[in-house]
């Protein structure tokens, strides 16, 4: 079972994460940065998840 504290870490790490690669990955506009962001988002998630369960 997963805390609700966990999920909201791991949720706050995957959308930066996410929001950094897809600045990286993308040309300087912020409409593409956000279209690269949404699926690296979702990509994010289990790598947080499992980032921040070897932390703790």
């Amino acid at each position: 079972m997963v805390s609700s504290e966990h999920a909201v870490k791991t949720v706050l790490l995957a959308l930066f994460l996410a929001l950094v690669l897809g600045g990286i990955l993308s040309p300087p506009d912020p409409f593409t940065q956000i279209f690269y962001a949404i699926p690296l988002f979702l990509a994010m998630l289990p790598v947080a998840h499992f980032a921040l369960k070897r932390i703790a």
